[in-house]
């Protein structure tokens, strides 16, 4: 999982939740909206533990997104481990970095969003594609 930023044509700030599985190099989700917290990754992983069954571990960045307590109380509760790359190493967590890029060149450099709808429309078409 990884967060990046981009701002809409009118610049407006949003944020988008990026989660590949690393094994199948699948996109699992990209959720975007104008501040994105640890609830809302919270839902999308549980949104995508009731499509895809539960996964042994997630892989992230050391962000407060996925540091904080409802993140650990999610994972707890699920019996998800947790793990975190080290700060200041996106090496770490190349697969995310190297789809991050694709994300970047093909669809937000490309396209200037009106809307948050816009984007949720297209982002979530250039996933599926």
């Amino acid at each position: 999982m990884d967060f990046m930023a981009d701002k809409l044509a009118y610049g407006a700030k949003i944020r988008l939740l990026i989660v590949i599985n690393m094994f199948t190099r699948e996109a699992l989700a990209i959720e975007d909206g104008p501040r994105l917290r640890d609830e809302n990754v919270a839902n999308v992983l549980n949104r995508l533990v009731y499509l895809h069954g539960r996964p042994e571990r997630v892989f992230c960045d050391d962000g407060a997104e996925f540091t904080g307590q409802t993140m650990d109380l999610w994972a707890y509760s699920h019996k998800i481990r947790l793990d975190f790359s080290r700060p200041g190493t996106p090496t770490d967590n190349a697969h995310i970095e190297s789809f991050n890029r694709s994300v970047r060149n093909e669809l937000l450099n490309v396209i200037w969003f009106i809307s948050l709808a816009e984007v949720n429309r297209l982002s979530e078409a250039w996933r599926r594609h």
